[in-house]
C-alpha cells in the first residue's frame, strides 16, 4: 500500500546582517553575484539605483536599510535576487525588481508555521528546515516593500507631478 506524502514547498534561503529569510521559489527568476549599480538620484534610501539587466534597468532595493540595518557598499561577495511579477494590464513586460542580500543559502523545503503578534492582522510566517534548529523569517517578495507602489514608473499618470 503507498503512502502519500506531502511535500514542503520550496524557498530560497537568504542572510541580511545575521537574519536568516526566504522567499517562495516560484516567486525567484534567478539568482546573480553583485554587480554595479547605477545610483539613481532623490531616490528613497533603500533604493540603491539600477542595474543593466538584458537590456532593461531593473531596480535595485537594499534589504539591509529594509531592516533598519546601516548601508555599506556592495562586497563581491554579496548577491542579487532577481524578482518577477506578473505586469499590469497596460504594461508588456513583465515588472523586474532585485533584492540586494548578504548571501544565498540555496533552495531548500521549509515547514512553515503562521505566527500571530498582538495588533498583527496578517501575521507573520516562520519556517524551520528539517534537521536545522534556527527559525527563517518567511515573507513574499511584495511583503519586503510595497512594490506597487515603489515600481511605479515615472510616467504614470496616478503619481503626482514634481513640486505638488
Amino acid at each position: 500500500m503507498e503512502t502519500a506524502v506531502k511535500s514542503q514547498p520550496l524557498f530560497l534561503l537568504f542572510t541580511v546582517g545575521d537574519r536568516r529569510f526566504a522567499l517562495p521559489a516560484e516567486e525567484i527568476e534567478r539568482v546573480l553575484a553583485a554587480v554595479e549599480i547605477i545610483p539613481l538620484p532623490d531616490s528613497p534610501a533603500f533604493i540603491r539605483g539600477v542595474v543593466n539587466y538584458g537590456g532593461r534597468l531593473v531596480p535595485v532595493f537594499d534589504l539591509r536599510v529594509r531592516f533598519g540595518m546601516p548601508m555599506r557598499r556592495v562586497l563581491p561577495s554579496d548577491f542579487m535576487i532577481l524578482v518577477s511579477r506578473e505586469a499590469p494590464e497596460d504594461y508588456e513586460e513583465e515588472e523586474l525588481f532585485i533584492f540586494l542580500v548578504d548571501h544565498v543559502e540555496g533552495v531548500f523545503p521549509l515547514s512553515i508555521e503562521r505566527v500571530s503578534f498582538p495588533d498583527d492582522e496578517d501575521g507573520q510566517q516562520a519556517g524551520l528546515m528539517a534537521g536545522d534548529e534556527s527559525v527563517v523569517c518567511v515573507r513574499t517578495a511584495d511583503s519586503l516593500f510595497s512594490i506597487p507602489d515603489v515600481g511605479r514608473r515615472a510616467d504614470d499618470p496616478e503619481l503626482p507631478a514634481e513640486g505638488e
